[in-house]
């Protein structure tokens, strides 16, 4: 009897272990469900930025006193920035204007008859000499006798003699070729300066930025570094003046003056597309990645990543399949 209960309990054990082996056996993968939705990892990474933002000099164009310097922070083209102490040499210039206009018109008073077509020229030329004005453009002879009577005044001698003297005045007046903000002021007005003294250094309102990336510049990109423009520098204005699928160059009006120690190096922007880690039992042969969208299954490649399958999408989510 406890033979028979001995091959009973055998027989019953070896059952058991038999139908753990079984369990124990069976891949534990088959339990993983058909699909799964897997959430995106946003994407970030950097642009960098080269500002064309150099400061540029003023020099004394010439020796004497400073009769006025530039004060204002901000200046526009064609303003005047320096102006030296020209009383004198003014004064001297507009003694010898009148003196000119007086001897042409007492001239002209003894024009002969002949020359009554030309009276009229010629006053309108004398009457618009004077000390505040630049000296007007030499009108022609007509006739040789004109010629000869304007000849005895010595007029043509005169008038370029005084044209040099008018251009060389100009000297005493420095004016801006472009719009800037002053940075740093080396004199004051009524200061005594030398020739090629340093007087004002200044950056323009007009700066070259080019915005480099390893990536590909997209419209979405180009709208996130425009916004970080506005938001970091001090621009009224921002325009596109040349771009490549990795490169954008602009040109940025600036509001006031910036210190080139501020200036952005990088720009940090979330790429368009999210990155997706895929389990590796969802991968399938050739790494495809079987995706569900509401067109059907959709095959992407997956690529490896630090010993992981990602795909990239656009998509803050995926629904993939198992193979």
């Amino acid at each position: 009897m406890k033979q028979i209960q001995l091959v009973v309990f055998l027989a019953i054990l070896f059952i058991l272990a038999t139908s753990c082996s079984a369990e124990n056996e069976k891949d534990p993968s088959d339990q993983l469900p058909q699909t799964i939705t897997i959430a995106g990892i946003q994407q970030r990474d950097t642009v960098f930025l080269h500002f064309d933002l150099k400061l540029k000099t003023i020099r004394a164009q010439r020796t004497g006193k400073l009769e006025r310097l530039v004060e204002k922070p901000e200046f526009s083209r064609n303003s005047l920035l320096v102006q030296f102490d020209d009383y004198d040499v003014f004064v001297a210039l507009s003694g010898e204007k009148e003196s000119l206009k007086e001897e042409l018109l007492n001239k002209i008073d003894q024009f002969s008859p002949a020359l009554r077509p030309v009276d009229k020229k010629w006053r309108e030329f004398a009457n618009k000499i004077g000390p505040g004005n630049l000296l007007p453009a030499l009108p022609a002879y007509q006739y040789k006798e004109e010629a000869g009577a304007l000849e005895e005044i010595h007029l043509a001698d005169k008038y370029n003699a005084l044209l040099k003297k008018e251009s060389e005045i100009r000297n005493y007046f420095q004016m801006s070729t472009e719009s800037g903000f002053i940075v740093e002021s080396f004199a004051k007005s009524g200061d005594y300066v030398r020739k090629n003294q340093p007087l004002i250094s200044y950056h323009s309102k007009k700066v070259n930025v080019t915005a480099d990336a390893s990536f590909k510049l997209t419209k979405k990109i180009q709208s996130q570094l425009e916004t970080n423009f506005v938001v970091r520098l001090p621009g009224d204005s921002l325009r596109i003046i040349k771009r490549t699928p990795q490169q954008i160059r602009y040109v940025l009006n600036l509001k006031q003056k910036i210190n080139p120690k501020m200036i952005p190096g990088y720009f940090i922007i979330n790429q368009t597309e999210h990155v997706f880690i895929i389990p590796e039992k969802y991968v399938g042969k050739e790494q495809k990645v079987k995706v569900v969208t509401a067109k059907g299954i959709k095959r992407m490649t997956a690529s490896s990543r630090n010993g992981e399958y990602v795909v990239f999408s656009p998509e803050r989510a995926l629904t993939v399949e198992r193979p």
